[in-house]
């Protein structure tokens, strides 16, 4: 991908520990493979979750961050508010061959300004680390009447 194009996806903030990947590299539409230290950063115009629209425009329920993942490392999922500016909205580690990793976002907020946009890191601590894809996913959504 064209990094002028890929930077409306992902950002690669750094790899202080060079080993054979030093920059992603895309192995499908909805994979990549980071290499050890690397960090990828969502926090762009496709990947963030806008949170403020989902919840004034829609009925959603409990939102969950789901990653299919292998090699071992850290997910660090993020929201990011005016009222609040960046705070941690959980990480997990993980370790291994494939496996699913589900994160929920912290529930509703009591004022609207607290309502921001929700984006993840990964972080690998391992020679390599495949995304092998991530969504996000609304549980107990109700239909509008």
């Amino acid at each position: 991908m064209d990094r002028t194009v890929s930077a409306l996806y992902y950002r690669v903030l750094g790899n202080p520990d060079p080993g054979p990947i030093c920059d992603p590299a895309p192995v499908g539409r909805r994979s990549i493979v980071l290499g050890h230290g690397s960090r990828i950063d969502t926090n762009t115009y496709f990947n963030s979750f806008f949170e403020s629209y989902w919840r004034r425009h829609t009925t959603l329920g409990r939102l969950v961050l789901r990653l299919r993942v292998s090699g071992a490392g850290t997910i660090c999922l993020w929201r990011t508010s005016k009222a609040n500016g960046q705070t941690s909205a959980g990480q997990v580690d993980f370790e291994g061959e494939e496996r699913l990793v589900e994160m929920e976002t912290p529930g509703l907020r009591a004022h609207f300004r607290e309502f921001g946009t929700f984006f993840f890191e990964v972080i690998a601590r391992s020679p390599s680390v495949t995304i092998h894809s991530a969504e996000w996913v609304a549980k107990e959504a109700q239909l509008p009447r």
